[in-house]
């Protein structure tokens, strides 16, 4: 059947894509308050950062994600030499990372914490960029956010410090094997090796920690399954609306496109052309123009209705597989556990 065509008039792709999602207010709220507890007056924070303050009254805001880097940046040259951040970790409630942080707390165990943690990234800030990559000894978390360049890697020693006192919290102290920052340390190293109970390297030119891959399966005795399927619904509306936020109508037709085909199980990039009535030749040129990768977009939506239809306990795994367009099941249980960090099976066994 030819699939009934998005039409695009070639003038809108002329439209910039705009990205101006930023970052969950509880981050930037919690680093403005530490820096004003540590005697940065408000005052010059609102100076140099142009923060209203009455910005951070509102907690289900979304703030522009550099203003925590700005705020490290002032808070690194006030106290220079000195871990804030590992003060910070120690104070800050796990509500740091919102709703994430919530579902993360129901996960069904460690491995499942960080799928979600890396499924949900955009949630706390559409820069974000983490991964996880699994090998038989040792999984690690990758974490990279532009704003490292401007506090020297600050940012990424509260991050990281707050998740691992909210891991150690839930899932136990054994799990950690080390730390590694892409920048240089903001204190004595001895500080941070006794805050994260492990050695910890800095200058590595990548943030990651470090876990046992055999420990990662240790069940979460506090695990609440009902409150985790309720908070897991949230954050998928959540990551819904801001998908559609800040978006060109190009990219939206695209969106539209993509989840069009998908019906037919056709994930494409020629239909998707075919889709909009484009060459693919021209919607590949137009998708360059604005650093749109458009195989992202597609996978990204294949395995999202991947995982609604694992939701469906009628459907075998091996008939999801073939509703969204593979042939052979061990192709797509690689495709979904590079996506998500987990099997289908096991993203569907914690979905229960």
């Amino acid at each position: 059947m030819t699939p009934t065509p998005d039409r695009v008039d070639t003038h809108e792709f002329g439209t910039e894509l705009i990205s101006g999602r930023g970052m969950q207010s509880s981050m930037v709220v919690a680093t403005v308050f530490f820096a004003v507890a540590e005697g940065v007056p408000m005052k010059k924070i609102s100076s140099i950062t142009g923060l209203d303050p009455k910005k951070l009254l509102d907690r289900d805001d979304r703030l522009p994600d550099h203003l925590v880097g700005e705020v490290w940046k002032l808070l690194d040259t006030t106290r220079p030499g000195e871990a804030l951040p590992l003060k910070m970790a120690s104070i800050a409630p796990a509500t740091y990372f919102g709703v994430v942080a919530h579902a993360m707390q129901q996960s069904e165990n460690i491995r499942d914490a960080l799928s979600l943690f890396v499924r949900f990234q955009k949630v706390m800030s559409d820069r974000l960029d983490a991964k996880i990559s699994e090998g038989p000894i040792e999984t690690s978390l990758q974490f990279h956010h532009p704003s490292d360049a401007l506090d020297g890697g600050c940012g990424a020693e509260v991050g990281a410090a707050i998740a691992w006192s909210f891991g150690r919290k839930y899932f136990g102290d054994d799990f950690l094997l080390r730390v590694q920052f892409a920048a240089a340390p903001h204190g004595d190293l001895e500080d941070y090796e006794e805050f994260f109970g492990t050695p910890v390297e800095f200058g590595t030119g990548r943030n990651e920690l470090i876990f046992k891959t055999e420990l990662l399966t240790e069940p979460n005795s506090r695990r609440d399954s009902n409150l985790w399927n309720h908070l897991i619904r949230y954050l998928e509306e959540i990551r819904g609306a801001l998908s559609s936020e800040g978006e060109s109508r190009f990219v939206t037709r695209i969106r539209r496109a993509i989840e069009n085909n998908g019906a037919r199980a056709d994930y494409s990039i020629q239909g998707l052309a075919d889709r909009m009535q484009v060459s693919m030749r021209s919607l590949q040129r137009e998708a360059k123009k604005r650093n749109i990768r458009l195989t992202e977009l597609v996978k990204a939506a294949r395995m999202a209705h991947a995982e609604r239809l694992l939701l469906d306990p009628e459907l075998t795994v091996g008939e999801v597989a073939f509703l969204v367009g593979y042939s052979e099941f061990r192709a797509f249980a690689r495709a979904f556990k590079s996506y998500s960090g987990r099997t289908p099976s096991e993203f569907r066994r914690s979905s229960k």
